[in-house]
């Protein structure tokens, strides 16, 4: 069984820096590859979101209890709870099911794609993905709104403070992501 008992969603203190946190919309990723991870972190901190990340299923699992975060992104194959598993049981608890998740993996498997999406995935992308398009997908469910840095800059500023990587192509395409 998955379900675990959660009594309060998320809660705000008067502290500025964590209220203003809580102001975020919160992504979670859960993926088992640290470098996918990080750099997942590192390009949505350009945007006006809080990123947590999950290096297992299980892990995820419990981060999106303790978190409720905005919007799920996961891979499926990973130790300690597989990616499926996993959305098998954030679907079926009370607190989660809401939560829109899109699926980042290697696989390209027809009938688990069908199966995830009649559990109710709302995404499943197929690596390598280019961060553009991850981020169009992204803006279905959260708001990506440039930190204030790249709005208060003239647009020639902006590329060159763009990091590199955001604007290579196939930006997952890199060795261990199957």
């Amino acid at each position: 069984m998955c379900h675990v008992a959660v009594d309060q969603p998320r809660t705000t203190t008067d502290n500025s820096q964590e209220s203003q946190s809580a102001e975020l919309q919160r992504i979670l990723v859960i993926d088992d590859d640290p470098d996918l991870c990080r750099i997942l972190k590192t390009q949505l901190q350009n945007y006006m979101v809080e990123v947590f990340t999950s290096s297992f299923g299980l892990q995820g699992y419990w981060d999106a209890m303790l978190h409720l975060p905005d919007v799920i992104i996961t891979d499926l194959r990973m130790p300690q709870g597989s990616g499926d598993y996993v959305v098998e049981c954030l679907k079926r608890h009370p607190h989660t099911c809401r939560i829109p998740i899109i699926v980042l993996t290697g696989c390209r498997n027809g009938a688990l794609q069908s199966y995830l999406h009649g559990l109710g995935i709302v995404e499943y992308l197929v690596k390598p993905v280019p961060f553009e398009e991850l981020c169009h997908r992204l803006g279905r469910y959260v708001s990506l709104v440039p930190r204030e840095i790249y709005s208060s800059e003239p647009e020639d500023q902006l590329q060159a403070q763009r990091p590199i990587m955001k604007t290579q192509p196939g930006l997952f395409n890199y060795h261990g992501l199957a």
